[in-house]
């Protein structure tokens, strides 16, 4: 549930204006742009982090400057901001198709995958994936993915209005979406969360209409453009995860958590743990969903996952001797 796309203006206007000139793109092309550099120096093991349900990779960047600077990075992005008119049918389909990309970039060696809310998901499929291809997946890394999202239809309200609810307040803060009182907000983020809920087949265009129909939109085309890409990759990403089941997890996972959610993170590392054979480890890190990757404390966030990968490189050097 990504709103890092928006979080420089002046990047997604251009953003806007190259995916409007994109009509057909050819798979090996599309493949291609979906893969974004992040980093690019750097010797040890390369990092590969998976977009949230807002399609974009964004979201990484503040974690990967607080990251041990030899370590080059990369995210796949969502075929939909790489010229695509829709998004493939299912999560697995997704983790095929990125798992291709990761073979290609790095065709031998162990490979470590990070994953941010529904990326997290997408994540650990591709591991699976991985794994029946023969690869070796040393690190596979959640960052607040709890399948107790797609359990109970009541969590899954509650967690799409307070997901929400954070999206709508970064808009405001940028300018993007008229500013309304926090009571407000949430009344209204309710009721669009249960026409969405209610009504499946609810388009882009119909979830626009109704912020407008709420006084939200500004008056200028390029941020309604924006806004509606936004809102339709996030559906259809949402769509997708209605039907994700926790597949058997045959790689060493690490589960990072907001400490705005703890409640809700026990339950979420319990369903983990009955599907990874190789056990979990588990960390809070303080903040809230969307500030634990671009705020202040991001930096705990990153070292906790250097000190992970230092430790599996440790390992592996005992070994080799």
């Amino acid at each position: 549930m990504n709103q890092a796309t928006f979080a420089n203006k002046h990047n997604e206007l251009s953003v806007a204006a190259r995916l409007t000139e994109l009509n057909q793109t050819d798979l090996t092309t599309l493949e291609l742009n979906q893969l974004v550099t992040l980093r690019a120096q750097g010797n040890q093991t390369p990092l590969f982090c998976i977009h949230p349900s807002g399609g974009d990779v964004g979201i990484y960047r503040k974690l990967v400057t607080r990251l041990a600077p030899d370590r080059p990075v990369f995210g796949i992005q969502s075929r939909m901001l790489c010229g695509a008119a829709s998004e493939l049918p299912s999560l697995h389909e997704l983790a095929r198709a990125y798992a291709e990309i990761i073979q290609t970039k790095r065709p031998y060696g162990d490979i470590l995958i990070l994953g941010f809310s529904l990326g997290g998901f997408v994540a650990t499929l591709i591991a699976e994936e991985l794994h029946a291809a023969g690869r070796n997946v040393s690190f596979l890394g959640l960052v607040d993915s709890n399948p107790g999202w797609t359990v109970a239809a009541e969590t899954s309200q509650r967690e799409l209005c307070l997901r929400l609810e954070q999206v709508f307040t970064k808009f405001q803060s940028i300018g993007m979406l008229t500013a309304k009182p926090i009571e407000t907000v949430q009344k209204d983020v309710a009721v669009l969360v249960d026409a969405c809920l209610a009504d499946k087949s609810m388009s882009s265009e119909d979830v626009m209409d109704q912020i407008d129909e709420m006084g939200y939109l500004p008056s200028g085309s390029a941020e309604v453009a924006m806004l509606s890409k936004f809102a339709n990759t996030f559906l259809a990403h949402c769509n997708l995860l209605a039907d994700f089941q926790p597949p058997k997890i045959d790689c060493p996972l690490h589960l990072w958590w907001p400490s705005e959610a703890t409640s809700e993170s026990e339950s979420g590392a319990s369903l983990w743990e009955d599907h990874a054979t190789l056990g979990v480890t588990e960390s809070i890190v303080e903040g809230s969903h969307y500030s634990i990757m671009r705020g202040p404390t991001v930096r705990l966030l990153a070292s906790e996952i250097d000190a992970v990968l230092e430790q599996k490189n440790a390992v592996e050097s005992i070994k080799a001797r």
